[in-house]
């Protein structure tokens, strides 16, 4: 009877133990990611974060206080000629909210098997930040890319100590003309706030300048474009493969050999007629030098 009672025991225990684990695993599954330090808004965060260090995101996903310069640098080839190329970009800029800060062009080469000038190109965009990716997706559709690099600076500091100083001066301001106005003061005072006056505004001005030019920036994301002409498509292809550089070795020994056969026509039509001179001075003077021979012998 006690042997049946123990074993009526454990398994009442047994059972017992069971249904209290998995109420466990069961509060375990459900318990919310705040009871154990990292909250869905923590790590929504984090992800905006790192899509704004990629360029990914967009600035609504950051905090709205935070004061942010996006910049980027992509060079480019292309084999066509650039006048109308810049025509795109400048259409396409303004056709969304931006436009080209500085433009410069030279040239670099010329190509004698097309028998055209070769040019590299430096174009500065600014664009506002809801159009950058869009921007650079047709940029990195003109051409190859060769060179491509992002940045994001943070300005929020700069831009608050800006702030704070434009509303100290501003209080000030305010305060000295009170004075200014008031009956109470006298006029050596007078002189002194008119020179304090003078001096916030000047300030002031400076102060809004900067914080203009600061808002500039943080407004419009700048990307500083090269664009380089080269000769043809296989320049370009030929740095993608080994099949590709086979073929643009090829093309170009066949390029080297047809400007030394140009060279060597050239060479010889401009010395053509100056050759053609001297051997007509020199057929004179056999004429002259054969003549005077047969006189001496007769």
């Amino acid at each position: 009877m006690n042997k049946s009672f123990r074993n009526i025991l454990l398994a009442i225990t047994l059972i017992t133990v069971f249904i209290t684990g998995c109420g466990a695993n069961k509060d375990f599954e459900s318990a919310p990611m705040e009871d154990y330090g990292v909250s869905n808004q923590e790590a929504d965060e984090e992800m905006a974060i790192e899509e704004e260090m990629g360029f990914e995101g967009s600035r609504s996903h950051t905090n709205q206080n935070q004061k942010l310069i996006y910049r980027a640098n992509i060079s480019i080839e292309v084999a066509q000629k650039l006048d109308p190329l810049v025509k795109s970009i400048e259409t396409f800029v303004g056709g969304h909210e931006g436009y080209i800060e500085s433009m410069e062009q030279y040239q670099i080469g010329h190509d004698p098997i097309t028998d055209q000038d070769l040019h590299n190109m430096y174009i500065r965009i600014r664009i506002p930040h809801n159009h950058y990716n869009k921007a650079m997706q047709t940029i990195e559709e003109m051409g190859t890319v060769t060179n491509k690099s992002t940045s994001a600076e943070d300005v929020t500091l700069q831009y608050s100590d800006i702030e704070s100083t434009l509303k100290m001066y501003k209080v000030e301001q305010e305060r000295l003309l009170k004075m200014l106005e008031s009956e109470n003061t006298d006029i050596k005072d007078m002189i002194e706030i008119e020179k304090r006056l003078s001096e916030i505004r000047i300030e002031l001005e400076k102060h809004e300048s900067a914080r203009r030019a600061l808002e500039s920036q943080i407004n419009y994301d700048t990307i500083e474009l090269e664009i380089t002409q080269v000769r043809r498509e296989s320049d370009i292809n030929s740095k993608n493969n080994f099949s590709g550089k086979i073929k643009h070795t090829f093309i170009k020994s066949i390029d080297t050999i047809i400007v030394v056969s140009q060279a060597f026509i050239l060479a010889v039509t401009y010395m053509l007629l100056p050759m053609l001179i001297l051997a007509a001075i020199a057929g004179v003077f056999y004429m002259i030098f054969h003549k005077v021979k047969k006189k001496r012998k007769k």
